[in-house]
């Protein structure tokens, strides 16, 4: 469990040598698959990181609230905050194409 929300840990392994992380390990809520938190691991095997992410639940869409992003070697902290989201503002599928990407919206 993870802040006594029910969850999967996993755990991950880079198959590749030169990756950043050792090693990842995940808790995963059992309820609606949402990643609640990440340790990452150096090459050596300690704790780098600590990644933990509030969910809410907003016209049936899960948005992460806060992320926050704590290097434990160095005690530096990242805090990512979503705030004035808006969502169904009248944006079309078509609008999101790789072509209309690339070429950008013609109004």
């Amino acid at each position: 469990n993870f802040n006594k929300i029910p969850s999967y840990v996993v755990q991950s392994v880079p198959k590749e040598k030169t990756s950043l992380y050792g090693k990842k390990v995940s808790w995963i809520s059992k309820k609606d698959w949402l990643t609640l938190k990440i340790d990452y691991f150096d090459r050596k095997g300690d704790l780098l990181k600590t990644q933990t992410i509030e969910w809410e639940e907003k016209e049936g869409f899960h948005i992460y609230r806060q992320m926050v992003v704590k290097n434990i070697q160095t005690s530096h902290n990242t805090i990512f905050t979503i705030s004035d989201l808006r969502l169904n503002n009248g944006l079309r599928d078509d609008e999101f194409t790789e072509r209309a990407l690339k070429a950008g919206l013609r109004k």
